[in-house]
């Protein structure tokens, strides 16, 4: 699981992470893993 999110992470940006609660939380999941 942490590798996925290591791919999916180069290949967001900041708008898609402010209009993606989802990803937000993905996102917080991973820098406090």
């Amino acid at each position: 699981p942490g590798a996925h999110r290591l791919a999916v992470l180069p290949n967001t940006t900041h708008y898609t992470i402010f209009e993606s609660p989802t990803l937000v939380t993905v996102v917080e999941d991973f820098l406090n893993a």
